[in-house]
């Protein structure tokens, strides 16, 4: 027994070569996090953690469409329990669905969903974290941000930098039907001129796939929500982008586009499709775009850059 294990005794386990903790509740985290301080010990590096311990899942509040969750909880199971309600978590990245909640909280790009007109909120409305003091923080519920920033927007998508989340509220939509439409245009700056038009105007797309062909660029974009509303977005999508010279093509049958994921502003987007370069948008706003297709980009978004501010010596070793 290593002198790091014999002193964390039961809040760890020996699983082949590394040390692994698995709490239970916030309590059980801050006593890991006051023994790793103790032992100068960096999570990650010295011990693993596993979150499947911090479970719990529902209920449902249909009146505000929110569900309660534990940070271990996969998000692919608390989407199955929202659809038996009619509700979902929205149009999530792909690989959002293979994290656990507290992962999708701290998330630098995930933790946010787009909030009509084209704006972004957390994807969370309450969470209960420790940070690496060891304080247990929880936000309340209410409008994000009402009474000011508290310590909890340094751990919504913080990218577990600064604390760890082990409960959240997360937010739920209606469900409903999908429609794919397609425009193309003779160049990409109208092209997203015009998608982001229509963000302003209300429209909420769950995804759009942007691909130069033939001298073209071709925009599909999927619209995800309760019928009467999937028809309105539709015919004030085809009127903001035909207005800026958009050319209905029809129903969508662009594919997928290979790559990995990330946080890009539009510039990047439009910089991209000067290029040629197909890209495949979610959770859009005004603001930013997690795009797939895109290259790695050269540093972190500057969300992540608040893990500066701290001690780099940190129990958590800076931003996941």
């Amino acid at each position: 027994m290593t002198p790091l294990e014999q002193a964390l005794g039961a809040l760890v386990r020996r699983d082949g070569g590394r040390l692994v903790a698995s709490p239970r509740s916030s309590r059980e985290l801050a006593e890991l996090f006051a023994a790793l301080v103790d032992q100068r010990a960096v999570l990650g590096r010295d011990v693993h953690l596993e979150r499947a311990g911090l479970g719990g899942l529902g209920p449902v509040d249909e009146r505000s469409m929110t569900i309660d969750c534990g940070a271990g909880v996969p998000v692919r199971d608390v989407e199955a329990l929202a659809a038996e309600h009619r509700l979902t978590l929205g149009a999530l990245p792909p690989s959002a669905w293979a994290l656990e909640v507290g992962a999708l909280v701290e998330h630098p790009a995930f933790a946010f969903r787009p909030a009509v007109p084209g704006r972004l909120e957390p994807l969370a409305s309450i969470v209960v974290a420790v940070l690496a003091g060891g304080q247990v923080i929880s936000s309340g519920p209410g409008p994000w941000g009402g009474g000011g920033p508290g310590l909890e927007a340094l751990v919504v998508g913080g990218g577990g930098a600064v604390g760890l989340v082990t409960r959240a509220t997360l937010r739920l939509g209606p469900g409903g039907e999908e429609a794919r439409r397609r425009w193309s245009f003779e160049r990409p700056g109208p092209a997203l001129e015009g998608l982001k038009v229509a963000l302003a105007a209300g429209v909420g797309p769950a995804r759009a796939v942007l691909r130069p062909r033939n001298g073209r660029v071709f925009v599909e974009v999927t619209l995800r929500a309760s019928p009467p509303l999937v028809s309105r977005d539709a015919a004030l999508l085809a009127r903001c982008l035909e207005r800026g010279g958009g050319r209905f093509e029809g129903a969508g049958q662009e594919g997928e586009v290979d790559g990995a994921e990330r946080e890009a502003t539009w510039g990047e987007v439009a910089e991209a499709l000067e290029r040629g370069a197909p890209l495949e948008l979610f959770r859009i706003s005004l603001d930013a775009v997690v795009a797939r297709g895109l290259a790695v980009a050269a540093r972190p978004p500057e969300r992540t850059q608040v893990s500066t501010l701290f001690d780099p010596s940190s129990i958590l070793g800076g931003p996941r």
